[in-house]
């Protein structure tokens, strides 16, 4: 039987969940575009951790397998966080990138050469790129790659071939992050308003509560509506928190003790 998990990204396999089917779409929608010969969107997916942004990409991403005309990958930037230079980062970057896609590496020593990454000839067929975790890097560094996707975006715009023919083959983009708007710190403001915002809201009551009918099909245990009704109204849907309530719910809770009492054992 499937548990809940409120710790990072759930298994469809494994969890409880909410599909989420009409956010998976938007975002498909958006980073393929509505006439995927032109190209898609360049996006910024957002909202408070633990609201499953990374979980709803993934399924973007899952959605666009080897035989899908245009491919997709997503990669995480946290372990850039820590790193200032803005050249080291988008060398790194760009041989993950390489890495992930079996391409030639190639070689970025400087923010000037990070473009030609993507183009066609260096990359096989059209990319959707999405970036997790991308207002974890400094403020230069954002500044920069978002600038660059920038200049692709609008040079694709102004090629009339189609999006495989184009001289840039980067589809679509996403930065995904907690922030709205991405980049806005820079003084002459945002180098991204080529961008549309894709927020990620916390679950609705009919959400959470379907969730919590799922279990109680799979388990025989019926969850009481007004218990239901309390976690939605102290979390205001939150999925991590949605989801850690489910744990103490369904896994070992007859042993809490509040107050600072032992647990049974």
């Amino acid at each position: 039987m499937r548990t809940f998990s409120s710790y990072g990204p759930v298994d469809k396999d494994l969890h409880f969940y909410v599909p989420r089917e009409d956010l998976v779409r938007r975002a498909r929608e958006l980073l393929i575009g509505k006439d995927p010969e032109r190209g898609g969107h360049y996006i910024t997916v957002w909202g408070p951790r633990q609201t499953g942004k990374t979980w709803i990409m993934n399924q973007v991403v899952s959605q666009m397998d080897e035989k899908h005309p245009i491919c997709a990958l997503k990669l995480s930037l946290e372990p850039f966080k820590m790193t200032s230079d803005v050249d080291r980062i988008l060398q790194k970057l760009s041989e993950e990138i390489c890495r992930r896609l079996g391409l030639k590496t190639v070689t970025v020593r400087s923010i000037d050469e990070f473009d030609g990454l993507f183009k066609k000839g260096v990359l096989k067929r059209p990319l959707i790129l999405l970036l997790d975790e991308f207002d974890a890097l400094s403020e230069n560094a954002i500044n920069a790659i978002v600038t660059i996707f920038r200049h692709i975006y609008i040079r694709r715009l102004e090629d009339d071939r189609p999006t495989a023919e184009k001289e840039y083959l980067l589809h679509g983009v996403a930065l995904i992050g907690v922030r709205g708007v991405l980049g806005i710190e820079n003084v002459t403001g945002s180098p991204f308003n080529v961008q549309r915002s894709l927020h990620i809201p916390n679950l609705s009551l009919s959400e959470v509560s379907a969730m919590f009918e799922w279990y109680g099909k799979e388990s025989g245990r019926v969850i009481e509506p007004e218990v239901i009704h309390r976690i939605y109204d102290e979390t205001r849907g939150q999925p991590g928190l949605v989801s850690w309530f489910g744990e103490l719910l369904t896994e070992g809770y007859e042993g809490y003790r509040p107050n600072g009492q032992e647990h049974l054992t």
